[in-house]
């Protein structure tokens, strides 16, 4: 006899096949691997596990995904909370939906979507607002339940939880990322510098003359993540020294930051950007 993890033990008799099939969906799921992998002949070599064939496995995760869905519209209470966001890789765009609610003191959250809406040429609040009435509906999940929609401080996302009859929690997340863009404003001249410089220092020579004087590399902003700004500072003025020595050596005509703008990225990295950084580590 063995025991099934649940919300209580359950004995239950196991047989070898449906350990096999457990074991693969385990490791490729938790292990996020591609499915093929059960066919893989180092993976099939160096496994305890049975062989299996992919279209099999397939069957399986389809099913277990039903059971799955089963659960969670039995274990979502009557009232929660809507998470909303939305992440684009090149052109898709995906959007994903929770529910988050307390249970027992513990807050619990389930994920219900992650699909691209399903009219891509329409990004309106009536569009994201159908999509969550949709996925609540297919999962057996009243959407009169909702008591609020978590999500950026967007116009869209705004008008989605009117939409929805619901107040609309915005990300502490995203307001500090709106907190540390009025910041960083006040030392653009200083940033888009060492901008180029780090842009300079990641092309091929100017890298290969880098190597020989620092294991440290060049770190590039991203314009949307205010936390890089806080790392390109912090790599600038470790190889700032190193930097200009390569651009010295490759006879680049780039203006380096002066002793006083350095002086200013100092107290920024000193400052501003290290309570920045100490009230993001308090939200995680």
């Amino acid at each position: 006899m063995q025991y099934m993890r649940a919300e209580r033990q359950v004995p239950c008799a196991c047989s070898e096949k449906a350990k096999t099939v457990f074991g693969w969906l385990d490791w490729i799921v938790e292990g996020e691997l591609p499915l093929n992998i059960c066919e893989n002949r180092l993976a099939r070599k160096d496994s305890r596990l049975d062989p299996f064939a992919k279209a099999t496995l397939k069957k399986y995760l389809a099913i277990f995904t039903i059971l799955v869905e089963g659960e969670i519209s039995k274990r979502t209470l009557s009232k929660y909370a809507l998470i909303f966001d939305g992440w684009s890789v090149n052109s898709d765009h995906f959007v994903a939906v929770f529910v988050s609610y307390s249970k027992e003191g513990r807050a619990t959250k389930h994920l219900l979507s992650f699909a691209p809406l399903p009219d891509e040429t329409n990004q309106s609040a009536l569009n994201h607002k159908d999509f969550i009435i949709r996925t609540l509906e297919y999962l057996r999940i009243d959407p009169c339940g909702a008591v609020c929609l978590v999500g950026d401080n967007c116009s869209t996302n705004v008008a989605t939880a009117r939409l929805l009859g619901v107040p609309l929690l915005g990300y502490a997340s995203h307001r500090l990322n709106l907190a540390a863009e009025r910041v960083l404003k006040k030392y653009e001249t200083e940033l888009d510098l060492i901008a180029g410089v780090m842009r300079k220092l990641s092309t091929t020579k100017a890298a290969g003359h880098l190597r020989k004087l620092t294991p440290l590399k060049p770190i590039r902003r991203n314009v949307t993540r205010w936390r890089s700004a806080f790392d390109m500072v912090n790599r600038f003025l470790d190889i700032a020294g190193f930097a200009r020595t390569v651009m010295r050596q490759i006879k680049d005509p780039i203006v380096m930051p002066s002793a006083a703008q350095v002086t200013r990225l100092k107290a920024l990295r000193q400052h501003e950007l290290s309570i920045l950084q100490s009230v993001s580590m308090a939200l995680q």
